[in-house]
């Protein structure tokens, strides 16, 4: 079967969670069935900090298109120091590696 064709016993939509609560989306198919990606895109952000707009301007349009192409970038030149970085992801370990809780 080729990639992204839908047999005809599956969902038209997929249901999720965000936090307006439950959402769905219609599954994309034939002409609407967008490309996927091939890399995780790299964002530079050292012109984020440019006093030019038009240069801020064109880090935030590629951050949109990240964003909406991919769903996710690798950050560049940011200015979040090393050390800043590696107690966040210690605290996200921390918090995943919790054990679950039973309502």
């Amino acid at each position: 079967m080729a990639p992204g064709a839908l047999m005809a016993d599956e969902p038209q939509e997929v249901v999720f969670h965000a936090g307006k609560g439950k959402q769905t989306r219609a599954v994309l198919s034939g002409a609407d069935l967008k490309p996927t990606f091939d890399r995780i895109p790299t964002v530079d952000f050292k012109l984020a900090f440019s006093d030019s707009l038009a240069d801020r301007q064109a880090v935030a349009r590629e951050v949109k298109r990240a964003f909406t192409e991919v769903g996710f970038m690798y950050a560049t030149n940011h200015g979040i120091s090393s050390d800043l970085q590696d107690r966040t992801t210690d605290a996200i370990k921390q918090f995943f590696d919790q054990p679950k809780r039973r309502r």
